[in-house]
């Protein structure tokens, strides 16, 4: 079975909290980044949905 690293970054600033993921393989290659962001107490107004990108290079 492959295994893979999984590495979550949080940031709070105020009332505002971010949340970065991002998910490597066995090799290190990266495969994922996901980008949460929330205001806390409220529920968004307005969501975007990006066009998945490939991003090539070593990382």
């Amino acid at each position: 079975m492959a295994q893979s690293l999984v590495l979550t970054l949080g940031y709070r600033y105020e009332n505002i909290r971010a949340e970065a993921i991002t998910i490597y393989d066995e090799s290190g290659n990266l495969q994922k980044i996901t980008f949460i962001d929330e205001q806390i107490g409220t529920l968004p107004q307005l969501t975007t949905n990006l066009p998945r990108q490939e991003v090539s290079g070593n990382w």
